[in-house]
């Protein structure tokens, strides 16, 4: 949470809260929904790596009531913090491109690879 909220806002995001709820649920949500499927179709087959459900269940809870929460704690804290600040200091004198060696020639490098 903290961040994806401190990376939003660097950019100059203008929705906060949904860029913390998708934080929060888009990709546990995908890996989850995708184990509850394996689970199930392993559940059908009667495999004996099938999770029981109660586990499931456990999952699910620790996830709504610890993940969720920490992430909204973090956004809340990335938020608050300063933008990102990138040191891209840029020189107005123009310099001149050397050219490159006659090694690193595109077809000299086509040729000897084959």
């Amino acid at each position: 949470g903290y961040t994806s909220s401190r990376l939003y806002k660097t950019f100059d995001g203008c929705s906060s809260q949904w860029c913390t709820i998708l934080t929060a649920t888009l990709l546990p949500g995908i890996w989850f929904c995708a184990f509850v499927s394996y689970n199930t179709v392993s559940a059908l087959l009667e495999s004996a790596v099938s999770t029981p459900f109660f586990d499931v269940v456990i999952v699910a809870v620790m996830w709504c009531c610890i993940c969720i929460p920490m992430v909204f704690l973090g956004a809340h804290l990335g938020y608050k913090a300063d933008k990102l600040e990138y040191p891209n200091g840029t020189s107005n004198y123009p310099r001149e491109i050397p050219s490159p060696p006659l090694l690193k020639h595109p077809l000299v490098g086509m040729t000897v690879t084959g």
